[in-house]
C-alpha cells in the first residue's frame, strides 16, 4: 500500500479504538491491511464517492454542471471525428473533467468502466484538484 507504520500514526490508532479492531497489521517492513480494514476501507470509498454526487447536486441545484466523462473511440475516429467537438465542449464547461481513451472494441469498453485503468488514456481538458 506504499504506508509506513509512522504515517499512519495517532489517527489510525485512534480510529482503530473506535471501532474495535485492528485495521493494519504492523510489521517489520510496514503494514499491510487485515480484513477489517479492507472492509473499513471499502465503505471509506463509498462515503467518498458519496460526498462526490452530493457535492455534484448541490452545484446542479445552483446551475452548476460538475462530473466526470469518460469517452472512448477508435483511434482512426479521434482526430477526425471527435477531437474538435470535445475541445468546444470542454471550453464551454472547463468544470467537468474528460478523459478520451483509444482503443479497438473489448479494449475500450474495458477502459470507459468505472474504476478502469486509464493507462492510455489522455486528458482533454485541465482538471481542478480537490
Amino acid at each position: 500500500m506504499g504506508f509506513t507504520a509512522i504515517t499512519t500514526g495517532t489517527p489510525v490508532s485512534s480510529l482503530e479504538r473506535e471501532l474495535g479492531a485492528p485495521l493494519f497489521v504492523r510489521h517489520r517492513d510496514g503494514i499491510a491491511l487485515t480484513e477489517a480494514g479492507r472492509r473499513a476501507l471499502a465503505r471509506a470509498r463509498e462515503v467518498l464517492r458519496h460526498f462526490d454526487l452530493i457535492r455534484a447536486d448541490v452545484a446542479a441545484a445552483a446551475g452548476e454542471i460538475t462530473r466526470k466523462l469518460r469517452l472512448a473511440s477508435l483511434p482512426s475516429a479521434t482526430d477526425t471525428l471527435i477531437a474538435h467537438r470535445l475541445r468546444a465542449f470542454t471550453d464551454r464547461y472547463p468544470q467537468l473533467q474528460v478523459r478520451l481513451s483509444e482503443g479497438v472494441n473489448d479494449d475500450v469498453c474495458a477502459r470507459v468502466r468505472p474504476r478502469s485503468t486509464w493507462s492510455r488514456s489522455r486528458p482533454l481538458a485541465s482538471t481542478p484538484s480537490r
